[in-house]
């Protein structure tokens, strides 16, 4: 495994963590998101569905695309499985 590839997986692993992780941080801040806005809970229930489902939608085809670029058909992009998770961890120890 060259250093290339390597970076590349570290790269598609740390945008997978940063979509889990705004996800999760949109879903956490739920009520900071009601005071601030000042909408209503049905308002903003609607409004973080159609963002994540837009979003979870739009970064899926993107990291798939750019994942089969990069990585191509090796059994090493499994790796992402598992490395996403540190840098989810990473992140909320850094935001919060």
């Amino acid at each position: 495994m060259t250093m290339s590839f390597f970076l590349k997986l570290n790269i598609v692993s740390l945008l997978y963590g940063w979509i889990f992780f705004i996800c999760m941080t949109l879903q956490l801040n739920y009520y900071r998101l009601l005071r601030l806005t000042g909408w209503t809970a049905d308002n903003l229930d609607l409004f973080l569905l159609i963002v994540q489902l837009v979003g979870l939608s739009v970064a899926t085809i993107f990291i798939y695309k750019l994942t089969v670029t990069w990585l191509g058909h090796r059994r090493w992009i499994y790796a992402t499985m598992i490395l996403w998770l540190p840098y989810t961890v990473i992140f909320t120890m850094g935001f919060t």
